[in-house]
């Protein structure tokens, strides 16, 4: 019986030590705006916050492009950088756009418009 209480002891730091399981990827938020790499607001996609900062992207973005973005609400606009860290010309969006050109980007900026 001490023996198992000894045991138990023993474990409890391990348990402790272990690694936390990744959690998956947190949903957007409601007032997020929403880049995919396909048509139609389909395919993988990346919640960017509406806050007005910057946002450097990765792939599939900077190898297949934005191809969809959707827009939490009118008000609201999204400056697509050709360049890391908002830099360079930039290509803005001011509504829900399902068919975009296949515009690589590297980074995004989402702000509430001033108007």
């Amino acid at each position: 019986m001490h023996s198992l209480a000894f045991l138990a002891t023993l474990l409890i730091p391990l348990a402790a030590a272990a690694p936390e399981v990744a959690a998956s990827p947190a949903p957007e938020a409601a007032g997020d705006a929403v880049i995919y790499d396909n048509d139609n607001y389909s395919g993988q996609s990346k919640p960017i916050p509406v806050n007005g900062v910057c946002q450097n992207l990765g792939r599939p973005f900077t190898d297949r492009g934005i191809r969809s973005i959707r827009l939490p609400e009118a008000g609201e606009h999204c400056n697509i950088h050709y360049a890391k860290k908002c830099n360079g010309p930039s290509y803005t969006v001011y509504e829900s756009e399902p068919y975009m050109h296949n515009m690589k980007a590297y980074s995004i900026r989402c702000l509430k418009s001033a108007y």
